[in-house]
This record gives C-alpha cells, sequence and structure tokens, in this order.
C-alpha cells in the first residue's frame, strides 16, 4: 500500500510539473506574440511578423490544449488574442504563416472556437415551452458576458488584453444586446489603450456655451441619466448644431435602448417561466377526453402581460431609432458625408431593430465597403459589422 501510494503521489507530481512549464511556456509564447499586436496596433507590422504572432499563439494554444487547460486566465487570453488576430490576417500573413509551419514542421492542435449563435440555437419542442430563439440567445449571450466579465475583473491593469477578450465575445454573439455591449467595451479599453500609449488623438471641445451644454449632458451619461442628458445635447444643437454634439447624443441613445433591454430582460424571463402553468390550466377534462381551450382567463391574462412587456420593449427601438438620426446628422455634417463610427453604427442601429433587419443589412454592407480601419477601436467595429452582416444574411 505505501508503495502504490508513493507512486500516486509521483504521477500527480509529475502531472503538476508537467503543467507547470506548460502554463510557462505558453505564457511566454503569449507575451511575446502580445508585442506584435501591440505593435500592430500602432502601425501595421510585415506580414511575416504577423505571421510569427499567429504561430506563437497558436503554439500557446497547443501547449494549452494538451494539458487539459481551456478555462484558465491565461487560456482565455490566449484564446481572444488568437481569435484577434485571425480576424485580421490578410493573404499575405496567411501565405507567410504557411511558409513558417512548413519550415517548423510541428503539427499543431487546433484551437477551439465557440460555435456561433446563430447556428447553436433552437427553439425548444415541448409545448408547454414557448420561448423565442431570441430569449435563448439573449440568456446564452449574458452568460458568455459574464464570463468575460469576471476575466475583465482580473485584468484591470491590462486594457489590451480586456479589449480582446471583449471582441471576442462581441463577435460570438452577434444580434444580442449583450454582444453589442462588449463591443462598446472592447473599443472603449482600445482607446484607453491607445491614450496611455500616445497614439489617439484627444478631442478638443471649444469653450463655447453649447459646449458647456454637452459636457454636461456627458457628466448625466456618465451618471446613466440618459433622459435628462438628452435635454442638454437638443439644446446644444438649438443653440449651434455639431458633429460633438450629435455623436454625444447619439451614444447616449444607443445606450438608452441598451439599458431598457437590460431591465426588460428579465421580466421576459420570469414571464415565459410562467407560460407552462397557464398552458396546462388551459386544458379541460370531458367525456370525450382532455381538450385545449385557447380562451382559458389564465392562459389570456398570461398573454394580456406579454402584450404589455412587449410595449416596453419597444420604448428601447425607438432609442435605436434617435441614434440612428443622430448618427445620419453626423454624416450630414462631416467632410465628404463619411465619418467611420457613424456609419458604422447607423449600420448597427438599423439591424437590431426586427423590422428593419434588411436596411441594417445593406447599410453595413455599405460601410464595410466604402470604409478601411486604421487603429484597433476602428477594426473593432469593421469586424463586428462584418460578423453582424454575416447572421443577418441568414435570416
Amino acid at each position: 500500500m505505501p508503495c502504490n501510494l508513493s507512486r500516486i503521489l509521483c504521477c500527480m507530481l509529475c502531472i503538476l510539473s508537467f503543467n507547470g512549464f506548460a502554463d510557462s511556456d505558453a505564457a511566454t509564447l503569449k507575451e511575446e506574440a502580445l508585442q506584435i499586436l501591440k505593435e500592430n496596433s500602432k502601425k501595421s507590422v510585415a506580414p511575416e511578423e504577423y505571421a510569427s504572432c499567429l504561430l506563437k499563439l497558436e503554439k500557446a494554444m497547443s501547449i494549452l490544449d494538451k494539458a487539459g487547460d481551456t478555462d484558465s486566465p491565461l487560456a482565455q487570453e490566449v484564446s481572444s488574442s488568437l481569435f484577434w488576430a485571425r480576424k485580421f490576417s490578410n493573404s499575405q500573413v496567411i501565405k507567410a504563416l504557411e511558409k513558417l509551419k512548413a519550415s517548423d514542421g510541428t503539427p499543431l492542435a487546433s484551437s477551439k472556437v465557440q460555435t456561433p449563435l446563430s447556428k447553436s440555437v433552437t427553439k425548444p419542442n415541448d409545448p408547454a415551452s414557448i420561448e423565442p430563439p431570441e430569449l435563448i440567445a439573449a440568456r446564452a449571450a449574458q452568460k458568455a458576458f459574464d464570463a468575460a466579465e469576471t476575466f475583465v475583473n482580473s485584468h484591470k491593469d491590462d486594457d489590451y488584453a480586456v479589449s480582446l477578450r471583449w471582441f471576442q465575445m462581441a463577435n460570438q454573439y452577434p444580434g444580442t444586446d449583450s454582444g453589442l455591449k462588449a463591443l462598446e467595451r472592447a473599443r472603449q479599453a482600445q482607446l484607453r489603450f491607445a491614450a496611455k500609449n500616445g497614439a489617439a488623438a484627444k478631442e478638443e471641445m471649444p469653450d463655447t456655451p453649447e459646449m458647456e451644454l454637452v459636457k454636461s449632458g456627458d457628466e448625466l451619461a456618465a451618471a446613466q441619466k440618459f433622459e435628462a442628458s438628452f435635454d442638454l445635447y437638443k439644446k446644444s444643437l438649438k443653440m449651434k448644431e455639431s458633429i460633438i454634439a450629435h455623436r454625444r447624443f447619439a451614444n447616449a441613445s444607443f445606450k438608452r435602448a441598451q439599458q431598457i433591454n437590460d431591465e426588460v430582460k428579465p421580466k421576459f424571463e420570469a414571464h415565459y417561466a410562467k407560460y407552462a402553468q397557464a398552458y396546462q390550466g388551459a386544458w379541460r377534462t370531458t367525456s370525450f377526453g382532455r381538450r385545449f381551450e385557447p380562451d382559458d382567463a389564465g392562459l389570456k391574462a398570461w398573454q394580456r402581460q406579454l402584450a404589455d412587456l412587449k410595449k416596453e420593449s419597444d420604448v428601447a427601438q425607438r432609442y435605436y431609432q434617435q441614434a440612428e438620426q443622430e448618427n445620419k446628422a453626423i454624416l450630414r455634417m462631416s467632410p465628404e458625408q463619411k465619418d467611420f463610427e457613424a456609419a458604422g453604427y447607423l449600420g448597427l442601429c438599423q439591424s437590431v431593430r426586427p423590422f428593419f433587419k434588411g436596411t441594417g443589412r445593406q447599410t453595413l454592407m455599405e460601410f464595410v465597403k466604402s470604409y478601411t480601419p486604421e487603429n484597433d477601436a476602428e477594426r473593432s467595429l469593421y469586424e463586428f459589422c462584418k460578423t453582424e452582416i454575416e447572421r443577418l444574411t441568414k435570416f
């Protein structure tokens, strides 16, 4: 028995040692790759250098896969970095990567990429459960958002890692409020990283009465008092129309729509959870067997409450429409009627509204055809819009 115990302990120590070395090697490769990605955020690096970044991340992923590590902070960071790097690879990079792999001669395990939500969500067959696919999708996206937030909270001082983690989550869950929130958080983290590294242009706000109103509106919006901020943005625009005021108004409207959806989502969850009871209560036992009564009072009450919730949710759609109009105003006032952020978000404001998905898809296609991203914050928006086009094309 002591001999067997010694062998078991020896095996455990070997496994722990292997995992420790694996983590160390993967972490080193990840850090080397991130240096290249960070350099690429300032200016485009050579295809060969970018390819070496991809190879390092694939090797790190392979090491972690073999060690059975898929959920640790290190594994998440390698996964999100590889996800980002692959998104922005071009034909030159792929050719250079193939050349590197040929000379390296080591077969690499592919990383486990989560199946896009639009392919994985199915509607339950149980007649007592009528949850719409959108609600199921929202629940899955919220779970992924919470997991990303856990990672982010442990990496608060690393804006670059945070931005890539949010970007990955956003692109894996397009068409959801959680995905849109993740996109915004990714872009904000990228802007913070750029500012710390002197790569972000500082926005100058004139010291004028109309800009003072904008500044006050920004303070209210930052405190999530969006309705109050709208009044100040409108006053500023009435005093003197400006792109800055329109942009702030658009951003606040977009966030207000998301805020409403966040408030309504748990109400929908709770309401649909009561459907089984309402459904079962609508059945009647007769001498001829069981019969479903569609005019059952309990079922009708459930349907009326659902209609009220949908009206509450419709308010969010009006704020997305308000954001759309503000982005159109930005484009109208911009040189050559072009503005990267306004054009991208214009399409998103349309695509998230049920009856404007076709219009949104067309707007987003025009956006990706007409614009070229120049920094990571723009790359995030651009790539997300491409992902959104793919999602809309399937419907």
